[in-house]
C-alpha cells in the first residue's frame, strides 16, 4: 500500500497565510494526514494548508487505508471525510480515542448534523463541504492556537465584548451565553448568582425552572466554547452560581481597577455597550476616574 505525500515542506511560513506564527510543535515538522476519497476536495484543503510551513501532507482515500497508516505512524493532525464508511469511520474515531493515537482531530462532512460527532467523539473542529476557502483559514487559526502551548486569555470591555486567546477571537455560539460571561467578567471573579444572572439576562421572566433551565444551559455553553479553545480554566461553575478566574485573563477593566490613576488612557466612556445592565458598573468607573484625575484628563469622555 503507497501514500500520496503532497507536500513535503510547505508553503514559505506564516507572512504566506497572514498567521502570526508557524504551525509547528515543539520544533519538529508537523505532520497530517488526510482521509478522503474527494480528490478535488484534497485539492482545495491541501492547497489551504501550503500557507503553513514544516507540514508535511498525507492522503488517503479510505477508512481503512487511514487505520494502516497510523498503526506504524504517528500524526499531529487527521482530517477525516464522514461521506462514506459511516460504520468504520466511527470505530475509527472510538479505537484513536482510546489508543491516543491522534494529536488532534478535524472532521469532514456534507451535512450541517454530521457536526455532532465532534462532540461524540471529543473531536476538535468540523468542516463543511464543499469548504469554503475562509472557514479552511478559520480552521487552520484555531490548530495554530490550539497546537501552541502558551495561551494568553485576553478580553476587552472598555466597548463591546471581546475575548481572545493568542489574539484570536473567540466564538460564542450562544448569545446568552456570551452575555453571562460578560456579567461575570463584571464581577471581577466575584460569584454571581443564578438569580442575579436570571435577573440580568432575562429581566422580563421571574427565577423559575425554564430560566434556572436556560442559565444552566448558557453555563455548559461557556464551558463547551472555553474547552473548545483550551482555556478552560478561565470560568468556573458551582451550583448555584459562576464566576471568572481573574488570575487567569489580561482584562483593561481589572487593569483599571487595580491601578485607576496608571489606566486612565484607556478609558474610552464605554464599558460592555451591548448589556444595559453594564451602565451601573460604568457610571462606577467614571467616578472612580474622575476622583484620582483632574477634569481636563477626561475631557475626551464627554465629547
Amino acid at each position: 500500500m503507497s501514500y500520496i505525500h503532497i507536500i513535503e515542506q510547505t508553503g514559505t511560513g506564516s507572512a504566506a497565510s497572514g498567521m502570526s506564527e508557524p504551525f509547528q510543535t515543539g520544533g519538529k515538522k508537523m505532520i497530517i494526514l488526510i482521509c478522503d476519497d474527494d480528490k478535488e476536495g484534497n485539492a482545495v484543503l491541501s492547497e489551504e494548508l501550503r500557507s503553513f510551513h514544516d507540514a508535511e501532507i498525507i492522503t488517503v482515500d479510505s477508512v481503512q487505508e487511514c487505520r494502516r497508516f497510523l498503526e506504524g505512524h504517528s500524526v499531529d493532525w487527521l482530517f477525516l471525510s464522514l461521506c462514506s464508511e459511516k460504520n468504520d469511520f466511527r470505530m475509527l474515531l472510538t479505537q484513536l480515542r482510546a489508543q491516543k493515537k491522534v494529536f488532534r482531530i478535524c472532521l469532514m462532512g456534507i451535512h450541517e448534523d454530521d457536526s455532532v460527532n465532534v462532540y461524540t467523539f471529543r473531536c476538535e473542529k468540523f468542516l463543511k463541504k464543499p469548504y469554503a476557502r475562509e472557514e479552511i483559514r478559520e480552521c487552520m487559526e484555531y490548530m495554530s492556537l490550539i497546537s501552541s502551548r502558551r495561551r494568553n486569555v485576553t478580553v476587552r470591555t472598555f466597548g463591546s465584548l471581546d475575548v481572545f486567546v493568542n489574539d484570536v477571537p473567540v466564538l460564542f455560539r450562544n448569545a446568552k451565553a456570551r452575555e453571562l460571561f460578560a456579567l461575570c467578567v463584571d464581577h471581577a471573579g466575584g460569584l454571581v448568582s443564578i438569580y442575579e444572572a436570571v435577573e440580568k439576562l432575562w429581566p422580563d421572566r421571574g427565577c423559575d425552572e425554564k430560566t434556572k433551565r436556560l442559565y444552566r444551559k448558557a453555563v455548559m455553553s461557556i464551558h463547551f466554547t472555553l474547552n473548545e479553545y483550551r482555556i478552560e480554566k478561565v470560568f468556573t461553575s458551582v451550583r448555584g452560581g459562576c464566576s471568572v478566574n481573574a488570575s487567569e485573563i489580561n482584562c483593561d477593566f481589572f487593569s483599571f481597577l487595580k491601578n485607576p490613576r496608571g489606566n486612565l488612557s484607556s478609558l474610552n466612556g464605554k464599558y460592555l455597550t451591548d448589556y444595559a445592565w453594564s451602565e451601573e458598573t460604568l457610571a462606577k468607573i467614571i467616578r472612580t476616574a474622575q476622583s484620582v484625575s483632574n477634569h481636563k484628563e477626561l475631557e475626551y469622555l464627554y465629547e
